[in-house]
């Protein structure tokens, strides 16, 4: 695999640091992609805190991550529903703006369009309470990632690979390997590759594009040291107290 540089859009305040990205929060004593857990993330120091957004049927969007809930999809449902299901559960699902109010400016985001077609009202949305540096939009999708560039070019974008269920696996698998045309296609600053997909890579050389590289979902102490070592932009991980940990042992 040839090299490919792209310059370092994630500004970060030293050459090789790792950003540290909570992946939907810190879920450790509660549940994923809530308030409760991205406070848990805020009060341990993470760099980043990862979310993804869904939209209901009378089109308001949560931070929300599977299609469905008690196999009712979300699509389908009205918010109010949406939240009483959820309330009966235990938790509380919350829209995207009350997710970006109580974060603030006090972690950079990783927002993930989970569904095409509605870029244009989410992005309204996250502008509405955060400027284009406190955040990135990441998406599996092709096209939700084109969108946003062509929305606001001032907009951090990264394309995510490494999906679970593809519906054409091999040409997906090989799109992923070699995603140079699909970089090309979206105008994508970042990758954001299953851990998997960056082992293939170092063994052929691709590694070189570490300062544009968020790898998902690393949890192990020795994999998440050794990518921080190379210098890889940052680690979405279930465990940023660890990952935290790691990081300032090294600093």
């Amino acid at each position: 695999m040839r090299n490919f540089e792209m310059p370092d859009i994630l500004n970060l305040k030293r050459p090789n640091e790792t950003l540290v990205i909570a992946h939907r929060g810190f879920a450790s004593g509660c549940r994923e992609n809530t308030i409760a857990a991205f406070d848990k993330a805020i009060s341990i120091g993470a760099d980043m805190i990862e979310l993804d957004v869904r939209k209901t049927r009378d089109n308001r969007f949560i931070v929300f991550h599977n299609s469905r809930l008690e196999d009712m999809p979300i699509s389908g449902l009205r918010f109010d529903e949406l939240r009483r299901m959820g309330r009966s559960l235990g938790y509380e699902i919350p829209k995207l703006d009350e997710a970006l109010q109580f974060i603030g400016n006090r972690a950079l985001l990783d927002i993930e369009i989970k569904e095409v077609g509605h870029e244009k009202e989410i992005i309204e949305i996250i502008l509405n309470r955060l400027k284009t540096d406190r955040f990135i939009i990441s998406s599996f999708n092709d096209h939700s990632i084109k969108t946003a560039k062509n929305i606001n070019r001032n907009i951090t974008t990264g394309l995510i690979l490494g999906s679970e269920k593809p519906k054409n696996l091999i040409a997906t698998r090989l799109s992923e390997i070699f995603p140079f045309f699909r970089l090309k296609k979206t105008g994508a600053d970042i990758l954001v590759p299953h851990w998997k997909i960056l082992r293939i890579w170092e063994i052929s050389g691709f590694v070189s594009l570490r300062r544009n590289i968020i790898v998902w979902t690393v949890n192990e102490e020795n994999h998440l040291r050794r990518l921080m070592k190379k210098g890889i932009a940052g680690v979405i991980t279930n465990s940023p107290d660890l990952a935290l940990r790691i990081k300032r042992n090294m600093l």
